[in-house]
């Protein structure tokens, strides 16, 4: 439930969650910084709440988000700056929240699903993809401010998707090794 491990900060080692379970509660495990190794996710998940993993450093690796997850709330894994693998997001992905990604570590190309139709303010800032790319007819509409600030490290050419109408304040500041941005 909500609030159920929030700040137990000695609550150590892997997190085991079971195939069974269907929803985790809002800042579940916010602030268990001892928490360790590769999270998997169980598949009958439906959404990550608001700040269910914030401030979990020990987690590692890649993290992939099951099919079934439509939705990523606010500051989801903010602050799970040892996540260095790849982040793999599911096609029926509707809604990445706030801050969601905030300086989390992750490499390799980010695939935006084509059913995200609004990334919220800085869901990817401080992160280490070294390309963004759009699935083919994305919904999206609305990059606001500061989504992808401070990802110094793409280095491939972005192309925005057609229907997109607006792209917020420093949704790209510090992109410094950005090559070229097309804007439809």
């Amino acid at each position: 439930d909500e609030f159920a491990f929030w700040g137990c900060k000695s609550l150590a080692g892997e997190l085991s969650l079971p195939e069974t379970l269907e929803s985790i509660g809002y800042c579940c495990f916010q602030g268990c910084s001892m928490l360790s190794g590769t999270l998997t996710l169980p598949h009958k998940l439906k959404e990550i709440p608001n700040s269910c993993f914030f401030g979990c450093n020990g987690l590692t690796g890649d993290l992939v988000i099951p099919e079934n997850i439509t939705k990523i709330e606010g500051y989801a894994f903010c602050e799970c700056n040892n996540m260095t693998g790849t982040l793999t997001l599911p096609n029926g992905l509707q809604k990445i929240g706030e801050g969601a990604f905030w300086n989390c570590k992750f490499q390799g190309e980010l695939v935006i699903p084509a059913e995200v139709k609004k990334l919220e303010g800085g869901c990817f800032r401080y992160t280490n993809f070294s390309s963004i790319v759009f699935a083919e007819n994305s919904e999206l509409i609305t990059i606001e401010e500061g989504v992808f600030d401070g990802n110094g490290r793409i280095s491939e050419p972005i192309t925005l998707p057609e229907g997109l109408i607006t792209i917020g304040n420093e949704a790209f500041l510090n992109c410094s090794n950005l090559p070229a941005i097309t804007i439809p």
